[in-house]
């Protein structure tokens, strides 16, 4: 009798880490020998499985948990990982929170912060792979909470995704935004706050705002054209996040001009107290606040917890070394986006288990190496200036590196996060490919007569339906939506 083997994270299995079946024509299966029990040691291998028969076994692995196939699978293993590993994005998150950490613990806030926020990832990451190899759907965590805590576990699981989700976008092509501004106006050699037409500065909360909105539109149009297409993107982001670390670390390491000495790396200094950090004008009053944009209001967290000011204040090095991990914690977010695309990944069991545990792990490793490659190349070890600075990144690379050479690491930034919003986008929009609401619209699209109901109510979900879907009138029904009818 044939085995499929479908092992999860840490069982292994042949092929190596990714078995890109995408990419080939054939993989392995397995089948025990003569007379010997089939206890994996004893297995030989038979060649090979045509992709549609791995295919073939994804569906059944789905129909088994409840679901039948909705979606194309056109992702590898590679391509899961990759779409995890460009939302992490170590040049998005450790980049534009650099100056945040260095300046209330720092240097010690990169060398010995970052592993420790690693290690703690890694354990939540192995947790998710081995759920995300017992529940390849698209639901992802929502599933996950279903299946084992019931519908009120999934359906606040899944709001707190969804709210988690479309923040979080917004969050990494904001924060792009406000880079990209600050480094194009470094290039061209222009002050951070030179007049714009009809937005005033370059520093207006309006105009940061637009340019987000330019950045995003690309990655919107990019997704609806369908899975493909974003799957060759997110390939081509591991490559840029790799060769954009190696080019800037080789770079300031060989080139760069100031190097301090190893003990600086292990360096405690506190250049802005939590309380200053925490604190705005307010009408001529400098006290703690709460910013949203342009708006200012007095923060209510201070005034709800007694003795919190003061302590904030005092600054002392357990509470600024706890907010200083914010840096890599942040950095950390958006690796269940493999568990996401499950159903368009191929041998889905363990590429998106791997996919989630991988991209956590390989982007420790790059991460913690542009770290200390970027601390220990300060100029002249001068924290304060370093972290005070709009851009503390830019600020080193400029102070080590000729002009040109600066210009090649900001446009090597500001690719990666772009690419880092796009592969955030995607991770939205398959987070809710199981909820409720985009089930009903898939059904009503089934009915010609309600199509035009349905573009109304779903919006774009229309035409991601026709790029990623299959024919949406042969889509049966959830199995809760089985059970209403019944």
């Amino acid at each position: 009798m044939q085995v499929i083997q479908t092992p999860a994270i840490g069982h292994g299995g042949d092929g190596g880490t990714f078995p890109d079946v995408g990419k080939v024509e054939n993989v392995y299966s397995f089948q025990p020998r003569p007379g010997r029990c089939d206890n994996g040691a004893g297995s030989v291998k038979t060649p090979a499985r045509a992709r549609s028969q791995v295919i073939a076994d994804d569906v059944r692995d789905l129909e088994r948990l409840g679901y039948a196939q909705q979606l194309f699978r056109e992702m590898g293993g590679f391509s899961n990982f990759a779409i995890s590993f460009s939302i992490i994005s170590v040049l998005t998150g450790a980049v534009l929170l650099f100056g945040y950490g260095l300046k209330l613990a720092g240097p010690v806030i990169n060398s010995i912060g970052w592993p420790v926020v690693s290690v703690f990832t890694l354990c939540v990451a192995a947790s998710m792979a081995e759920l995300a190899s017992a529940y390849p759907t698209a639901g992802g965590l929502y599933f996950w909470a279903f299946r084992l805590g019931g519908r009120t576990w999934a359906w606040t699981t899944a709001w707190l995704n969804m709210v988690g989700q479309v923040t979080i976008t917004a969050g990494i092509n904001v924060a792009a935004a406000t880079y990209l501004v600050g480094a194009v106006t470094r290039m061209a050699g222009a002050p951070p706050d030179v007049t714009i037409p009809v937005f005033g500065s370059a520093t207006n909360w309006s105009f940061q705002l637009a340019v987000m909105v330019a950045i995003m539109i690309p990655q919107v149009l990019i997704n609806v054209f369908g899975i493909r297409l974003t799957a060759r993107l997110n390939d081509f982001s591991v490559w840029w996040h790799v060769a954009g670390v190696a080019v800037i670390v080789a770079l300031l390491a060989f080139l760069g001009s100031h190097h301090n000495s190893l003990e600086f790396l292990l360096s405690r200094v506190t250049t802005v107290t939590p309380i200053e950090a925490a604190s705005a004008d307010l009408g001529g009053r400098t006290v703690p606040a709460l910013v949203i944009a342009d708006a200012r209001f007095p923060s209510p967290l201070f005034a709800l917890v007694p003795g919190l000011a003061g302590l904030y204040a005092a600054a002392p090095f357990l509470l600024v070394f706890v907010l200083g991990l914010l840096q890599a914690q942040w950095t950390y977010t958006g690796y269940d986006a493999s568990a996401h695309v499950a159903e368009e990944t191929v041998m889905a069991r363990m590429n998106s288990a791997w996919g989630v545990f991988l991209s956590v792990a390989v982007s420790a490793v790059v991460g913690y190496v542009l770290l200390l490659v970027l601390t220990w190349t300060i100029p002249r070890g001068d924290v304060a200036a370093a972290a005070n600075d709009p851009y503390p990144v830019l600020h080193i690379t400029y102070g080590n590196l000729s002009r040109g050479l600066g210009h090649v690491v900001a446009v090597i930034i500001g690719g990666a996060m772009w690419l880092c919003g796009l592969a955030s986008i995607t991770s939205m929009a398959l987070c809710g490919t199981r909820s409720p609401a985009t089930t009903a619209c898939r059904e009503l699209a089934c009915s010609s007569a309600c199509t035009r109901a349905c573009a109304r109510r779903c919006g774009p979900s229309g035409s991601r339906a026709r790029s990623r879907w299959r024919s949406p009138c042969t889509l049966p029904r959830t199995p809760s939506s089985r059970r209403s009818a019944q």
